[in-house]
């Protein structure tokens, strides 16, 4: 078959076959798979060593050397599939992710025919610093990032453009994410749990406007640190507060996204068919802005038409959320093509709420029962925010990955690094032989590693909807931030905070 016809991940499951079929897999570590990489790289290579590129385009012409190359590209190709497949590495979202960070480097305009590495791009021709507040293509106008902490930023947007985030995310949509929400009184709870990597967090700021509500929130998982904090363009600038994963707002209403496995109840590919299309990847950004209750927010999204994500890091990935005021709360999910509200609902992780009245309801794909559980236990002992941050903590996402956390996190495990034929791991299953094998083998390859380079929790926020504020700990660092929605910067102060920040780095402000 032609590579029009077939997926990375159908290529990868043959490469899989083919090496379970002999029995492979206790000979393909990481340094194996890499050595195999480079080995038939350099065979590769070695095919035009010392060759003129007239004679390079020859070989490609000759049906004998044509064919030479094409075995070489595929034993390059195999132990690359073969190296994602065996370590949990996604090679699209790797590809993606690798594309904007080179993007930021390399800028259309300053890069379009030359050949320079970036810092060297850098340094002969400069990168054209923006002002302090800048309009972008499709009218978003913002602040500039100033650095609060390791992956830790502030900015705040004056203005955005929903049709763009809309195009955007339907041809994007973010990876797969687990998360864990608590809502208690005026509190409410949260952990971002995804492998961050060296994406930059922001806590996003947006001033009041004619049909808009103030709000803060967090924005995570888009931009690299790196293009951050060099000052660099990017248009990813442009989408930041649709990723905003929790918040709240000046109407005291406060908002998260969880991941969620669907199993079989299917992707939703629309709700309200003819309606305005609404991304499930900015739901939480349009309840932000535009609802003063949970009962708003629930009218808000029944008027759209909501939609799925044509892909995620899980095959059946989608979203839910939490929303919360000084009255209740509520858990909107998405099932058979209609919105589905369970009112009351106290603790949130990844598996559905609608339709369940105990845990026995839920289907075998369920995710994040541990937590749940967690959660569940230590729900009655919050009494204020330093309550709700010791609740979140207990449910931080690097346990997943120690071998000492008891009960052991099984559920987390039925996704890529365990899936095998039909099978799955469900509520009260002991986990069979393969399963073990297989989370031994991600257990080992996160060994030594730092938390920020394995899933974990990238923010624990907990959101007080009286006093409108935030606490925020990123990366499981321990490291405390304080924040209050009154207190939203001005442009005048982003242009003195950024201009303290490049005096910093020795270059002098705009």
């Amino acid at each position: 078959m032609s590579d029009a016809e077939v997926t990375i991940r159908e290529a990868a499951e043959k490469v899989r076959e083919f090496c379970e079929e002999r029995d492979w897999d206790a000979f393909h570590g990481p340094k194996d798979l890499a050595i195999g990489i480079v080995t038939e790289a350099s065979e590769l290579l070695d095919l035009f060593r010392f060759k003129s590129d007239e004679e390079c385009r020859a070989i490609l012409e000759d049906g004998t050397g044509s064919e030479r190359v094409r075995e070489e590209l595929a034993d390059v190709l195999y132990f690359v599939l073969r190296f994602g497949q065996m370590n949990g590495i996604d090679l699209s979202d790797a590809l993606d992710e690798k594309l904007a960070k080179n993007g930021a480097k390399y800028p259309v305009d300053k890069s379009r025919g030359r050949n320079l590495k970036y810092d060297e791009l850098r340094a002969r021709i400069g990168f054209i610093r923006p002002l302090p507040s800048a309009i972008m293509d499709g009218g978003c106008r913002r602040g500039k990032a100033v650095k609060l902490d390791d992956l830790l930023y502030s900015i705040r947007y004056d203005d955005y453009d929903y049709a763009a985030g809309e195009r955007y995310f339907t041809e994007n949509p973010p990876s797969g994410f687990s998360c864990s929400a608590v809502s208690k009184g005026r509190l409410m709870g949260r952990n971002y749990d995804w492998a961050i990597g060296d994406k930059a967090d922001f806590v996003i700021f947006v001033p009041v406007a004619p049909g808009r509500h103030a709000s803060m929130g967090v924005s995570s998982s888009l931009i690299p640190s790196e293009v951050v904090d060099f000052g660099a363009e990017s248009e990813l600038y442009e989408y930041v507060p649709f990723m905003t994963m929790d918040g709240v707002n000046d109407a005291g209403l406060a908002c998260c996204v969880n991941g969620i496995t669907v199993s079989d109840r299917g992707k939703t590919e629309s709700t309200n068919p003819g309606a305005e299309r609404l991304s499930m990847a900015m739901v939480v950004r349009t309840v932000l802005d535009h609802a003063s209750s949970v009962n708003e927010a629930v009218d808000i999204l029944r008027a759209r038409d909501v939609h799925s994500l044509p892909k995620g890091h899980m095959r059946g990935f989608e979203m839910h959320y939490m929303v919360a005021d000084r009255n209740g709360s509520a858990v909107i999910e998405f099932v058979d093509g209609k919105i589905c509200v369970t009112y009351g609902v106290r603790i949130l992780s990844n598996f559905h709420m609608s339709g369940a009245r105990n845990l026995a309801d839920l289907d075998r794909h369920s995710h994040g029962i541990e937590r749940y559980r967690i959660l569940s236990k230590g729900y009655k002992d919050v009494g204020d925010r330093d309550g709700m941050l010791d609740l979140m903590r207990q449910a931080w996402y690097s346990k997943t990955y120690d071998r000492s956390t008891d009960p052991f996190w099984y559920s987390e495990y039925y996704n890529d690094y365990t899936a095998k034929g039909d099978g799955d791991f469900g509520l009260g299953d002991e986990p069979q032989d393969w399963m073990v094998e297989r989370i031994e083998k991600v257990l080992s390859r996160f060994e030594g590693k730092d938390v920020v380079d394995m899933w974990h929790t990238g923010h624990c926020s907990v959101y007080d909807v009286e006093e409108k504020t935030l606490d925020l700990i990123p990366n499981e660092t321990g490291r405390r931030h304080f924040f209050k929605l009154s207190d939203i910067p001005s442009m005048q102060e982003d242009r003195a905070a950024w201009a303290r920040q490049w005096s910093r780095t020795g270059w002098s402000s705009p």
